[in-house]
């Protein structure tokens, strides 16, 4: 039984997927694709906890039955739960969650393995209402501290499943001859000179536009390799990442976008001045959207007091564990990177 197939002339799941593999999930997990996507994902699994503990991270295990904070930006993406007379949600994030952690002494370095729900409309190849997401927290770090720690874990993960799992991939259809050109240092360039190379290769785009998928896969194409982007403009952030002092139309974040993928690491600074993120927060698109969605500033109080003594500096990301699959496998659809599949139209077996 093969594995799921991409019909690049349609973007809807009914005509994009063969439907009868996803509703008969039970049995084609039984094919050796999926055994050796199985054995893959273990692996890569294993390999991510053993980087964090050699980097001194301790996993923590977070709440997935959250308030309105544990939206990623979109708070209309929640899934509501009826929580003993209350209104709960499915989180999207352990993030706010293990912010608390960093400040204390002793755990200065933090990060969740965490199921990441979202009411995710699009039925595609690139969306999932359920996924696995890898957060780290670091206290006193800063954006080249990301950068550096996102490159070197990516580079272990991939030299982990080619020295663990060469059959696995090239069962599995693999680009073997690129995944041994992935090691440190992935290209760098800012959020300024990603716009100005769009607008060079004919690719019409403004300062303060989002990068969508069509721009992320034009910049891949040239790059050719993992590539971050940094220091966006402050508008296409959340609100908590931090502010650049320097610069103060853009926040000091990063994107690593991978070939044939896109995104699939996000990470900031976090604003550690209480006055700046308080002041954020109350002139964010997040507070439009949040009182849209029944919320109200005092949602985040216990957030924003976090930084009332004792502040420090520090930094994270999210990785989605799909989308990382999806590049080491070269999988044209993240339905083939997890063994139960879950979008807005597949939700069985």
């Amino acid at each position: 039984m093969s594995m799921t197939q991409v019909n690049p002339e349609n973007e809807t799941t009914n005509e994009l997927l063969e439907m009868d593999q996803l509703r008969n999930r039970h049995m084609l997990v039984r094919s050796p694709q999926m055994a050796a996507l199985i054995r893959l994902r273990g692996t890569l699994l294993k390999s991510i906890r053993n980087f964090m503990e050699s980097e001194d991270f301790v996993e923590v295990t977070t709440p997935t039955i959250t308030s309105l904070t544990g939206a990623c930006e979109d708070y209309s993406t929640l899934f509501p739960l009826e929580y003993f007379g209350n209104k709960a949600f499915l989180t999207q994030t352990a993030q706010l969650h293990l912010e608390p952690l960093v400040h204390s002494q002793t755990l200065r370095r933090v990060y969740s393995v965490n199921h990441s729900y979202r009411a995710e409309p699009r039925a595609d190849h690139r969306h999932l209402t359920e996924f696995v997401l890898i957060e780290p927290e670091i206290g006193f770090g800063n954006l080249q501290t990301l950068l550096d720690i996102e490159e070197r874990l990516v580079s272990t993960l991939v030299q982990k499943a080619l020295e663990s799992r060469r059959d696995e991939l090239e069962l599995l259809g693999a680009d073997i001859a690129m995944l041994e050109t992935i090691k440190p240092p992935f290209r760098r360039m800012t959020y300024s000179e990603a716009v100005e190379q769009l607008n060079k290769m004919g690719i019409a785009t403004e300062w303060g536009d989002d990068l969508d998928r069509k721009r992320e896969i034009a910049l891949l194409e040239w790059t050719q390799f993992p590539t971050f982007i940094t220091h966006y403009p402050l508008e296409l952030k959340f609100f908590n990442m931090r502010q650049n002092r320097e610069d103060e139309r853009i926040v000091n974040a990063a994107d690593l976008l991978l070939p044939g993928v896109g995104e699939v690491c996000g990470g900031a600074e976090r604003e550690e001045d209480p006055a700046r993120l308080r002041h954020r927060l109350m002139h964010s698109e997040a507070m439009k959207h949040l009182l849209a969605a029944g919320g109200s500033a005092e949602d985040y109080e216990w957030y924003l007091r976090l930084r009332d003594n004792d502040s420090i500096p520090y930094a994270g990301f999210g990785m989605g564990f799909e989308r990382l699959v999806q590049f080491i496998t070269g999988s044209e659809s993240c339905l083939n990177c997890v063994e139960y599949p879950r979008n807005s139209v597949h939700y069985m077996p």
